[in-house]
């Protein structure tokens, strides 16, 4: 599977938030949008929350960004994410954009599961296992689903709403965490917004980069994909504009510490919506075996170093 597919998916997927596609079409078509592929955590548990001050876009507006590793890291290795949701209502009413966008992206990782139920969600885990000739990426699509499935069993028969999800983006957006922010800025330029323009996209690559923020920087490679097309020149000196430069941003937050890895949310769910990374171990993998060919993949990791290094200088 191409790597501009898997652009074209996670741009659906950003619209409006979700999981399984491939399900959603036949049972959800009167639902507005699709999900957003999850991706969430870090294996940077030990660092403390870090608050900085820093603009949040278009509107040039400031606020204090918090980036609470610790709710990161809980959220990665939680087996229960309806019980993690109502630990993180205290922490986002109380203006933590992290606990805000965490609950959304648990929302959105267990859409599926709300919607159809776990039984539903079994059988397609069993469709896609006959479907599946590969003998590793049968077992790495068993993985996944019997990860999101216990994960996301607290909302089974949920009456999660997609918009839900959005919401829960924009309001972690308000509240400062740049992940959320740049999550936004994408659905916003999609929708032709002409405030989401190329300048607004520098600068708010500049200041991601600047954080350190690996959640960010991932997020980040949403917006520096094939959808930044037409806007190479103008997103220079960073990498923008295809599949490589995806790669590159995707790699970066790996590099700051991203978890990147079977355990992290980002496989799993990407292996269970369409069939993308089963067979694969990280992030990294997925990049060298299925997305690009060896040379694209060894200039996206040069890039990804150039990436990590100027956030480190800033």
């Amino acid at each position: 599977m191409s790597g501009r597919f898997l652009f074209l998916f996670l741009t659906l997927v950003v619209t409006v938030g979700g999981l399984a596609i491939y399900r959603l079409e036949d049972r959800a078509s009167s639902e507005e949008g699709k999900a957003e592929s999850v991706q969430s955590a870090t294996n940077r548990s030990s660092q403390p929350a870090r608050v900085e001050a820093i603009g949040l876009g278009p509107s040039g507006s400031t606020a204090p960004v918090t980036v609470n590793m610790a709710h990161q890291s809980r959220f990665d290795a939680s087996e229960d994410l309806r019980a993690l949701v109502d630990q993180l209502q205290a922490a986002s009413a109380g203006g933590d954009g992290t606990a805000t966008r965490l609950i959304g992206k648990a929302y959105e990782e267990c859409f599926i599961v709300a919607l159809n139920g776990l039984a539903s969600f079994q059988r397609d885990q069993e469709h896609r296992l006959k479907l599946e000739a590969d003998q590793q990426a049968r077992e790495g699509t068993a993985l996944a689903f019997a990860r999101v499935a216990q994960r996301c069993a607290g909302f089974n028969g949920d009456a999660l709403k997609l918009t839900q999800v959005e919401a829960m983006r924009d309001k972690a957006a308000s509240q400062g965490n740049l992940a959320a922010i740049a999550e936004q800025f994408r659905h916003r330029m999609v929708a032709g917004e002409a405030a989401y323009g190329a300048k607004e996209q520098a600068d708010l690559a500049r200041r991601i980069l600047a954080s350190k923020d690996p959640e960010a920087v991932a997020a980040m490679a949403e917006l520096m994909g094939d959808v930044a097309a037409s806007r190479t020149s103008d997103l220079a000196p960073f990498p923008a504009g295809s599949t490589r430069a995806e790669a590159a941003w995707q790699l970066a937050a790996c590099d700051l510490g991203r978890n990147c890895g079977v355990q992290g949310s980002y496989l799993s769910t990407v292996c269970v919506s369409v069939g993308l990374g089963c067979r694969s171990s990280t992030v990294q993998d997925l990049y060298r075996r299925e997305l690009l060919p060896p040379a694209e993949f060894e200039k996206a990791r040069q890039l990804a170093g150039q990436l990590v290094s100027y956030g480190r200088q800033k």
